[in-house]
Formats: C-alpha cells, structure tokens, sequence
C-alpha cells in the first residue's frame, strides 16, 4: 500500500477529527499586546478605532487596517521589498471587539519580519476568529543552537480559531540544530480556557504544527482542542507538542520531515492520527512523558495515537524526566512502520521506557494500561525494552525490583499485522530463568482449541537483547487448549536458527500447567488433601515456557519470546 492510500485509510478512521464545525462560547480576555517589539505603540491606527470595512458591512480584513499582503509581486516572484505586516495585523487585532471574525486575502501573503529568539512576536489575550481564507504567514529568524520557543501568534489565557493558512519560517533547515519558529502557540498562565478550531493549514517550515504549555497546569490550562480539515507540514521539528497543556486534543495531520511526530507530557485525554513520510535521527521519534517538572504532580493520561510512519529514525519513548512522577495510565499506541533507519542499531529497540537520570531512582514509573500494536517491525527488532525501575506497572506486569533482576519482566504486548503476536522476555540469568506465555490469559475463551503459531526465542548471554553470543531459534508450533485452559504440545519443528559468537545454547520450549516457580511452598510436611489450590498454579495453567541450556550463570544476560498465532 503506498503512503497516499495508507494517509487516506488513516483520515477516513477519523473524519470526526477532521470535520467538526467551529466552536462557538469563547472566554473573554482584556489585551493584546506585542512582545520584544514596540511595534504597538508605533501603529498608525489607535486602539480601538475601526476604519470602514472594505467588504460587507461587519467584515473586516486585516487590509482595512493597513496590511499589504505583499511578500509576493503580481507576477510570482518574490518581493524583494515586502511590508512588515506586523503593525498593522496587531493594530487590527487590538481595535476589533471581543469575539469578532476577521479575514485575510485569499490571494495574500503576510511578511513578519525577523522574529526574536525566545520570544512571542504577536501576543492574543481576548477571544478572536481569524481566518486567513488560503494566505501565507511568512517570517524568519536568527537561530542558535539553543533550545527556543520563539512563536508568531499567541494565544495566551484565551480561546479562538485560526482557519486556512500556509505558514512558512524561511530560515528553517529540518536537518539544522535550531526548532524553528512556532506559527501557533496556546500559552496558559492564569485561567483555563477551552473551546479551539485550528485548520486547514499547512506548515512548509517551522518548529509544530501546534505548540500548547501552560507554567501553571493546576489552575491554568486549555482544553478542548480541534484540527479540522487538511492539516500538513513538509519540514518541522515537532508535529504537535503539548506539554501540561492541551487536555482533550483531537486531530489528524500528515508531515514529511519531522523529528518528533508527537511530543506529550502531563496531558489528559489526546487522540491523535499522523503519518510521516520521514522521522529524522532523534531520541525519541514519539516522546510521551508523565512529566518534566518534579513540582508538579502530573501524569500522561487516556492517549491513543495512531501513526504511519514511512522510515523511523528514533524509538517510540516512554520517558521519565528526572525528579518527576513517571505516571502513564490508558496508553493506546497502534504504529504502522514501513522500514527502520538507520539511526536505529539492530539491538536497539523500537519501544523504550526509560528514565533520564542514568542510574535507579528511589521511585519510578508508574504504568497502568499499556496497550501497543505495532505491523511491520522489522527483522530481528527488538520490539520493546524497559529500562526504568517500575513501582506499578498495572496490568503489564513488571515488578517492583531492581534494574537487571531476572523477575523484571517486559510487558505483554500486541503486534497487530495479520495476526495476534506476543511477546514477552527478561534480563537476567538466563542459565536458570524461563519466560512464560500464558496461552490462556491470550485466548480469552473456554472452549477447545486448535492453536497454530510462529514462536522465536531470542537469547544472549548480553543484557541488550541480540548482543554478544546470541542465538535465535523459530519454531513452528501445533497445539491444542482444552476448554478448561490446559496447553498440550503436538508437533514442535525448527524452521530457523541463527547464532551469533562463540556459544549455541540449547533452547527448550515446553506446555505448562501447573506451577513452575522454585520453593514457593512450605518445606513442612501437610497433607495436600487438606490444602486450598493455589492462586499461583492457576496462573500457570496453559503456559508455553522456554528456556536455555549452554550459558554460564550470568545476571546481565537477556531473552526474548514471540509467539506468534495463525
């Protein structure tokens, strides 16, 4: 399927994402204001006055105040000359009551001038509808290699709408250091504001497509945040970013470069669909945090992501700043990867929960939810590594130990391709640990069953999951699961078999049914007659279990387990 019918497959799942109609009920405001320009002051229009309106009357456009428009001559080319529109738009914006709707020119395009690093250029702070009816946002700016948030337009503590436009930062290189310039940002400071429609638009250069931070998320955030219609971009640094604020986001969008296709943290309630052509080298291509302040108590909560992604350069990344709380609860990722660049070594893996204080914390993630798919992985990938210490891990199961322990499994994950595939493994000592699939927690019915399945074994005596002396083993699996879960093995043959190093360990994989953890009961003398089945062989029942015989004792080695059902 080419990239053109896979974004169509994606926007037809999610036409209630890109038509909604404009929202009406905006929270007031009292100020514009210009930041690090003067240029307010400097406007020939005062505050408050209204020429006449060149259209109909009650219609205004951003060229009854003074704007040209006129970054392009009438011929094409490019205006070597163009008017700074800043003072007019501004001038416009101030004198226009609250709540009003104005245009831009269809056949226009805005020149902003150089833009100052780290700083808004026009900043909104009462309820406005514009509508650029097609125009171009054009700027620029002189970058540095430091980290900015500079933005053309703000919205701070107030809601609107910013329709139909093409924005463009003429100095931005996607494969540069600087973000770029932000052509839309919603900053939330003192009040909570709700009530957003942004799009269509499309962004050629720039550092979002939409940036959202509030500096006061427990009294100050906006929420209830649409795309609507086509939105797009060729080069940015971040598709949408939004951090601490821009709870109940929903929207679609489609870029062609971009270094980080979503970037999340202490937000609630997000649904996003995206496709990239091309995520360039980064350290997360998806970056979804609890958090990166430790003063406030946040968490990633209720986000679902679909994406597309033609090449991938970074891992998709759960990320635990450090001194915050690490919560991530109700997580849906489905990920469709076409190929992995090769930014991406072969032992790296495509999903990371991790921490950034390079070394065990006192406390850690919390995960509750965890529900990833991924189609087209790769060969030999390693689909996903935790390496956080994990307080809760909820329903994904890993266990509050220490890094490296051997009883630190990775979580149970579905990877969605055709068919249903599991996969679950461990770091540790892989001379004397098993990793177990429970078939019957997989099944999820009580009736016999027939199973035919794919299962490979990943195992090294390296704590990274194929690194030094590892072999990898495929087997073709034919089995059957009474009604009442128990796993019988019939046929069992090797299709497969790789081995890298010095060492070929012999794989076991066998059916369980009963417990198979060590010394879990008491070395007393009972009559079992008069014991209560344990909860622990329950949990056991229907389990494939595989192990390895050939390696040294060994706690920093790894081993991986797919099982894959047909």
């Amino acid at each position: 399927m080419d990239t053109t019918n896979k974004m169509n497959n994606l926007l037809n799942e999610t036409n209630q994402c890109n038509n909604q109609t404009s929202r009406r009920g905006f929270l007031t405001g009292s100020i514009l204001a210009c930041v690090g320009t003067g240029l307010l002051a400097n406007s020939s229009l005062a505050a408050g006055a209204l020429p006449e309106s060149s259209g109909n009357a009650g219609i205004w456009y951003f060229e009854d105040f003074g704007a040209a428009g006129d970054f392009y001559l009438e011929n094409g080319a490019v205006n070597p000359n163009p008017t700074d529109d800043t003072a007019a738009i501004i001038a416009a914006l101030e004198a226009l009551p609250e709540g009003t709707r104005i245009y831009g020119k269809p056949n226009a395009c805005y020149w902003f001038g150089e833009l100052s690093l780290n700083a808004s250029h026009i900043v909104l702070s009462k309820n406005v509808h514009i509508d650029w009816q097609g125009a171009g946002l054009k700027c620029r700016m002189q970058y540095s290699s430091e980290s900015n948030s500079t933005a053309l337009f703000e919205f701070l503590d107030c809601s609107g709408s910013f329709l139909n436009y093409i924005f463009e930062d003429v100095s931005y290189e996607a494969e540069g250091t600087s973000r770029g310039v932000i052509p839309l940002f919603i900053k939330n400071v003192n009040k909570h504001t709700n009530n957003y429609n942004i799009g269509p638009f499309h962004v050629i250069s720039g550092q979002s497509l939409l940036t959202c931070h509030s500096s006061n998320p427990e009294n100050a955030r906006a929420c209830d945040i649409s795309f609507i219609g086509s939105c797009t971009g060729d080069n940015v640094y971040y598709g949408v970013n939004l951090g601490y604020n821009g709870d109940r986001f929903s929207g679609s969008y489609s870029v062609n470069k971009v270094r980080r296709l979503a970037f999340l943290y202490g937000v609630d309630t997000v649904r996003i669909v995206a496709h990239a052509q091309m995520c360039l080298p980064s350290s997360g291509n998806i970056m979804l945090s609890g958090g990166h302040n430790p003063d406030v108590a946040a968490k990633l909560n209720n986000i679902a992501i679909k994406a597309s992604i033609g090449e991938l350069n970074g891992p998709i990344r759960f990320y635990r700043g450090s001194g915050t709380s690490g919560k991530f609860e109700n997580v849906d990722l489905d990920i469709n990867i076409d190929q992995v660049g090769p930014n991406l070594e072969r032992d790296e893996a495509l999903i990371v929960l991790d921490d950034s204080s390079g070394s065990i914390p006192a406390e850690g993630m919390t995960v509750d939810q965890l529900n990833v798919a991924i189609s087209n992985k790769g060969e030999g990938r390693v689909p996903i590594k935790q390496l956080a210490r994990s307080d809760n891990m909820g329903v994904i199961n890993i266990q509050d130990v220490p890094y490296f322990n051997a009883e630190q499994f990775l979580p149970d994950f579905i990877i969605q391709n055709g068919r249903n595939s599991f996969t679950k493994g461990f770091v540790g000592d892989v001379s004397t640990e098993l990793t177990a699939l429970r078939l019957s927690h997989m099944l999820l019915k009580n009736t016999p069953a027939i199973i035919r399945a794919y299962v490979t074994v990943a195992v090294s005596e390296g704590a990274d999951f194929y690194g030094q002396n590892t072999a990898i083993a495929k087997y073709a699996l034919h089995g059957f699961m009474t009604s009442n879960h128990f796993f019988n093995i019939q046929s069992l043959k090797l299709i497969e078999v790789s081995v890298t190093g010095t060492k070929t360990p012999a794989i076991t994989i066998a059916a369980q049914n009963k417990d198979i953890s060590a010394n879990t009961e008491s070395t007393e003398s009972t009559d079992s007659s008069e014991q209560p089945k344990s909860d622990k062989t329950q949990d056991y029942v229907g389990t494939l279990v595989c192990g390895a015989i050939g390696y040294e004792s060994n706690n920093r080695g790894s081993m991986q387990v797919t099982l894959e059902l047909l």
